[in-house]
């Protein structure tokens, strides 16, 4: 869909005799209209502090990767459901997003380094986001505690769910997570139905210099 369609769209639905209101550029969109959930920003964050949860890697390469079920706190969010104890956040809204994950990571086994696959899935683990992929080696008994960041642009339907997932490429020694963040925030922000604004609530909504 060509940018601009979905203001078009909006616009069409309008009857004829409504009047139409235009909203300023600048305005919080949060602040204008709570009961209006079609215009809202929209974001979700799950995230484990200190957790030392240990992955347990079942065999070698990405084709035995294993999804990260450290999560143990829903973040802030609007109009999307992170979900901790499924260890996914789950879309409300289909869209472009941005996505970051932020890991502190250790071996659990003796002897020498492991090179894991980091990278974040859609729907239990079916679609591999390219872009949100990275390796990392950790030196084996615990002695290296190492840092992975993924950040990239997704675009994502409705109920998708979004995890992250985690491999050894040289072996099956596992993986302690000590802290970990998964953010989603979508670009832009969703369109009102412009007809939904009644004629008070368009003053109020003058009186606030919310609108022109």
């Amino acid at each position: 869909m060509a940018a601009g369609d979905n203001v078009l769209k909006e616009l069409e639905q309008i009857p004829k005799n409504a009047k139409k209101y235009v909203v300023r550029g600048d305005a919080n969109v949060r602040d204008i209209d709570s009961s209006n959930k079609n215009y809202a920003a929209v974001y979700g964050e799950i995230y484990a502090y200190d957790s030392g949860s240990e992955i347990a890697i079942g065999d070698t390469g990405v084709g035995n990767k294993a999804q990260i079920t450290s999560f143990d706190t829903n973040g802030v969010s609007s109009y999307m459901s992170p979900d901790h104890t499924n260890d996914h956040i789950v879309v409300q809204r289909a869209g472009d997003y941005l996505c970051k994950v932020a890991i502190s990571a250790e071996t659990e086994g003796a002897g020498g380094g492991d090179e894991f696959g980091f990278a974040v899935y859609k729907n239990n683990g079916q679609t591999l986001f390219e872009n949100l992929h990275a390796h990392r080696l950790l030196s084996g008994g615990g002695g290296d505690t190492g840092s992975v960041g993924l950040s990239g642009l997704i675009r994502l339907n409705a109920g998708d769910t979004i995890e992250v997932w985690v491999w050894n490429e040289d072996d099956t020694t596992n993986l302690v997570v000590d802290d970990i963040t998964l953010t989603l925030i979508k670009l832009g922000t969703d369109l009102p139905k412009l007809a939904a604004f009644t004629a008070t609530q368009a003053q109020d909504m003058k009186k606030q210099k919310i609108m022109k």
